[in-house]
């Protein structure tokens, strides 16, 4: 792995082992996904239980100062169609805005449309991620993304 990885692996695992204790389960790092300086880390439950309502966590972190990531929180997903948007400031004095989520299955690319513009995301492994910094605060926005 290389270091830039394990910066930010380390960074979402130290949360992502905070939330494995407080939801009494065991989670597995399967996807990161980054852009300038702002990364995600996909997790999967590994021992799921029928009628749990998220399988997925994804935690963003924040890469605040060179080869130093910190993480800035985590979204609990559902498989198969679900959604998170995060926009918050970052250490960098710019604003992170984050839209991630899990793909309905088939899927491989998630259309975006934010500011105007429709992006054009990958789907890897059954998730997505755009990930953005802002000079200024963002407007507040409902963001439905389409999927081909």
């Amino acid at each position: 792995m290389e270091p830039m990885h394990a910066a930010i692996a380390a960074a979402a695992d130290d949360l992502a082992l905070l939330v494995e204790r407080r939801m009494g389960t065991r989670l597995e790092r399967f996807h990161v996904a980054t852009r300038d300086g702002v990364a995600l880390a996909f997790y999967r439950r590994v021992d799921s239980r029928s009628g749990k309502d998220s399988d997925l966590l994804a935690v963003l972190v924040d890469e605040v100062s060179p080869r130093k990531w910190e993480a800035l929180g985590a979204s609990e997903l559902r498989t198969g169609g679900s959604r998170a948007i995060s926009m918050r400031p970052s250490e960098r004095g710019d604003w992170i805005v984050a839209i991630y989520g899990s793909a309905p299955d088939g899927t491989s690319l998630a259309l975006i449309d934010y500011e105007g513009l429709e992006r054009r995301v990958s789907v890897v492994d059954g998730v997505y991620g755009l990930m953005l910094r802002s000079a200024s605060e963002p407007e507040q926005t409902m963001v439905r993304p389409r999927f081909a």
